[in-house]
């Protein structure tokens, strides 16, 4: 087992050196190693990026003032992520970014994060677009 600590989320690489001796179980026999380095990948975090596109196009008075979006993990769909939430806007040319989430779920896996549009009256919520 190899435990990490004091990892730096930032870093691209964690590099690993193993020294020493191996013993056989069975004929109590000692094994010496050579040196091994290994490079891992610890891109541990991604973000998100959420656009609002509209299915009248340019017809601007058509357009709520703004929307809110909120992010959820997948694993629990009906819970928004804390501190996962935006107001879209024409300021912020309807786009926000979701920053420093974790990129893997704890079996391994990608989480592929869900954007939800909060109900607008006369918009359908299908016209926002991840990136």
């Amino acid at each position: 087992t190899v435990i990490y600590a004091n990892v730096d989320v930032n870093e691209k690489t964690i590099i690993n050196t193993v020294k020493g001796n191996i013993y056989l179980d069975a004929l109590e026999q000692a094994d010496e190693t050579e040196e091994v380095t290994h490079t891992t990948q610890t891109e541990y975090i991604k973000d998100v990026k959420v656009t609002k596109t509209w299915e009248h196009g340019a017809n601007i008075y058509e357009r709520p003032t703004q929307i809110i979006v909120r992010l959820k993990n997948p694993a629990k769909p009906k819970e928004t992520i804390d501190g996962c939430e935006a107001t879209l806007s024409n300021d912020n040319n309807w786009t926000h970014t979701f920053t420093k989430l974790p990129k893997y779920d704890e079996n391994g896996n990608e989480i592929q994060y869900i954007v939800e549009e909060e109900a607008v009256d006369g918009e359908s919520l299908d016209y926002y677009k991840r990136k």
